[in-house]
């Protein structure tokens, strides 16, 4: 419960010369699932399912650039917007890390049209089942 999908720092797992990431958790079943190694492909998703939208625009692109964490570098992505007020964001290129309660933020340039939480991350348009 004490750890963050993405989290790199404070495992205390010991034993492998490079890093690790916690990729997903069963609370119930008290599993802790990691990958090693920073291009592990458990770390890469090519869309995720974004709610709770907050438009500082009218503009409502079909495409545009998203960042999903902190300084990470623009992302083009696709936008397909579905009926109950989420977006599909499809990213080509995949991302690494995208994660579930992170917001998602949406810019055209140097203009911020707006963000959401992200609610689902998907890879080849399937649910992660290890989040």
């Amino acid at each position: 419960m004490n750890y963050t999908i993405g989290q790199r720092r404070g495992l205390d797992i010991g034993g492998f010369p490079d890093r690790m990431f916690v990729v997903g958790k069963n609370l119930s079943k008290n599993i802790l699932y990691i990958c090693i190694g920073e291009d592990n492909d458990y770390l890469v998703t090519n869309s995720c399912i974004v709610d709770t939208i907050n438009w500082l625009s009218d503009v409502k692109p079909s495409k545009c650039m998203a960042k999903f964490r902190y300084r990470q570098k623009d992302n083009p992505v696709e936008l397909e917007y579905l009926d109950n007020n989420e977006i599909l964001v499809k990213y080509k290129q995949g991302v690494k890390r995208v994660t579930p309660g992170q917001a998602c933020v949406f810019y055209y340039g140097d203009v911020c049209l707006g963000s959401g939480i992200i609610k689902e991350v998907r890879k080849n348009n399937e649910k992660l089942w290890y989040l």
